[in-house]
């Protein structure tokens, strides 16, 4: 998986019959390919193609990840913050009043690791979110916004 390539992970493979278990380094990428010195068959190398199965939270371009968060459309009117999931867990990103949906924001050093022991950026879009069901009160509050605005 994704997250597997991106934290590193052990995996069991079957080869004639011998398992053997592969340790697959953190940041490694579709299509790289790892040798198994001496464990084929009559002591031949075992060469393995790594393939990453796609996350549909995250994409991968270069070092970088793309998310995208939910943001209601208050936070972003008013500033605030709100929870985006990261491959390493989950963080907190401060939206600044005024910000509108698709806008892109960075969090550094959150992206894919790199083999000098560094990491790519994490851009995080926001994609503007307005209630599907209103009470009473946020109706009106909603109304009055709204003819504040003609």
């Amino acid at each position: 998986t994704l997250q597997e390539a991106f934290s590193g992970s052990d995996e069991v493979i079957n080869v004639d019959g011998k398992r053997l278990t592969v340790r697959v380094p953190a940041g490694t990428r579709d299509g790289t390919r790892l040798r198994l010195a001496g464990q084929g068959p009559g002591g031949g190398d075992v060469l393995l193609t790594i393939r990453v199965l796609e996350d549909p939270r995250f994409e991968l371009e270069g070092d970088d990840l793309i998310t995208t968060v939910d943001v209601p459309a208050p936070v972003a009117a008013l500033g605030g913050s709100v929870t985006v999931q990261t491959l390493g867990g989950s963080g907190n990103l401060t939206i600044p009043p005024g910000s509108s949906g698709g806008r892109r924001m960075r969090l550094r050093g959150q992206g894919w690791p790199r083999k000098d022991g560094t990491r790519g950026d994490l851009y995080v879009r926001l994609n503007l979110t307005v209630p599907k069901h209103l009470s009473d009160e946020e109706k009106e509050l909603y109304r009055k916004l709204r003819d504040l605005q003609k």
